[in-house]
């Protein structure tokens, strides 16, 4: 008889305490930080946005990382950056139907910093771009669009790839 009482008072103490827990008001569902790079070319003095016609792969210099692995016909692609290095070094390798591959490589040089949401979210690390190069096999130049790399999903980079026609 003296358990139900005990009982019943935690459960309404218990229960007139809120529970903090992750939600989408205080976190961002959309907690993916990596940095958008679609394809161009030039055409009569504009930039004209082209699917690639070779199957395209993706990795991570100096790691073992397949970042896009052989994607087909692709119009852009989504990569993660490094949290602790100030450059990250990118291989694309392209390999046509006909069975001709052929490397060019990005380098990218940014500034990362830890981004807080609040404490009952994981940090996460954003990006700023500082600056870009490539090699010229097929990209003719690659273009800083924004240099905010974080969860908004917006273009930070054009590739500009040279044309055949």
């Amino acid at each position: 008889m003296k358990i139900k009482p005990f009982i019943t008072f935690w459960s309404i103490v218990l229960l007139s305490f809120p529970f903090v827990s992750c939600n989408e008001t205080a976190c961002p569902l959309n907690n993916t930080v990596a940095a958008q790079f679609n394809f161009y070319r030039m055409s009569e003095e504009s930039l004209e946005a082209i699917q690639l016609l070779d199957t395209l792969t993706v990795t991570a210099v100096g790691t073992d990382s397949i970042l896009v692995n052989r994607d087909l016909s692709a119009q852009g692609i989504q990569i993660p950056l490094s949290y602790a290095r100030t450059t990250d070094t990118l291989s694309l390798r392209y390999a046509s139907r006909t069975g001709g591959v052929v490397y060019d490589t990005i380098v990218i040089q940014k500034e990362s910093y830890p981004h807080f949401e609040a404490p009952e979210c994981p940090t996460v690390t954003f990006h700023n771009i500082k600056g870009i190069r490539s090699t010229h096999r097929y990209i003719d130049t690659v273009q800083i669009v924004n240099p905010n790399v974080n969860y908004n999903a917006t273009e930070n980079f054009k590739i500009v790839f040279y044309t055949t026609d």
